[in-house]
């Protein structure tokens, strides 16, 4: 199979922009004939029907509308590349790329982010939340630098570590009966109504087995998979939520509701996880770093060494 050409990208994308061979071979300053050929041959290599021809005209397949859009951003990083040697070309400037699950992204890395940026003011960074599904497989891909997530699992391409290890903690509505308390037991839950995670999630499962083990009448009446949304159903309902720390780390003490400790304690963590094979840069050391202090010193605990 031949690889494709620049010349050969530019003319696809040219005729998918102006949806005529014959001005897509003026505007490239070569015949229509070649660019027909061209077009042919593209297709050739790629393997896909991309142009349907009738009456001597071409029409572009679905195929080649999503292809187009892989095209443009491709050529979009060639110009970059071609920069590269101006000292004002983005691909000079410190970059990051993150993962996060919606967590860290909501409650943590803004306020984190901001600060860091203030001491590197030509950092660039793109955050992309994540699914928990997805995220060990996208940043083991090397599509992102790192990722943070609850759990950092071991996996055969990734190295994991845990930066900030806590427990789950009780939102109370501070006209709730249970407000005031320096912590809440699975028996201040019997038969109260509460918010939290389903338990078919790791999470929401070891919060229901913790309950169950009590012995107590468990009353959720509502269950979610985001803890922000748990946090939303607190402040508009008399009703408390467990969730974890960090989806609470940011307040400015104008909040409707408590946070408060509940025992025993459930452990969760902010993971960190990276490509196994790629080494981190200066400053990504120095973002991580920032993070994990960040992140202790907004819920009370010590980093993890």
């Amino acid at each position: 199979m031949h690889r494709l050409k620049i010349r050969q990208l530019e003319t696809f994308l040219v005729y998918m922009k102006t949806g005529s061979v014959t001005e897509a071979a003026d505007e490239l300053n070569t015949t229509q004939p070649n660019a027909s050929k061209t077009l042919k041959q593209i297709e050739e290599t790629v393997g896909v029907p991309l142009f349907v021809r009738t009456g001597g005209k071409l029409r572009p397949t679905p195929e080649a509308e999503l292809l187009a859009q892989h095209v443009a951003r491709l050529m979009q990083q060639i110009d970059l590349i071609e920069t590269f040697g101006r000292a004002n070309s983005p691909l000079r400037k410190p970059t990051l790329r993150i993962a996060t699950l919606a967590t860290f992204g909501i409650s943590l890395l803004p306020g984190a982010i901001e600060a860091f940026r203030d001491e590197h003011p030509t950092l660039q960074i793109q955050v992309d939340v994540v699914d928990a599904e997805k995220i060990h497989t996208m940043v083991a891909q090397g599509l992102y630098d790192f990722g943070f997530v609850h759990y950092p699992q071991r996996e055969e391409h990734l190295t994991t570590h845990t930066l900030v290890s806590a427990g789950i903690v009780c939102l109370v509505p501070r006209s709730h009966a249970l407000a005031g308390r320096r912590r809440i037991t699975p028996r201040d839950l019997d038969g109260v109504a509460f918010v939290s995670y389903p338990g078919t999630l790791g999470l929401g499962a070891v919060i229901m087995a913790s309950l169950a083990e009590a012995g107590i009448w468990i009353n959720q009446v509502i269950a979610t998979n985001h803890s922000h949304i748990v946090r939303k159903f607190v402040e508009i309902g008399d009703r408390v939520g467990l969730v974890d720390p960090f989806s609470v780390s940011f307040r400015d003490g104008r909040e409707s509701f408590e946070v408060v400790p509940f025992e025993p304690h459930v452990p969760i963590a902010l993971g960190l996880i990276l490509p196994q094979q790629r080494p981190l840069s200066v400053v990504a050391e120095a973002f991580i770093a920032h993070v994990q202090a960040v992140a202790a010193r907004q819920i009370g605990q010590h980093p993890e060494s």
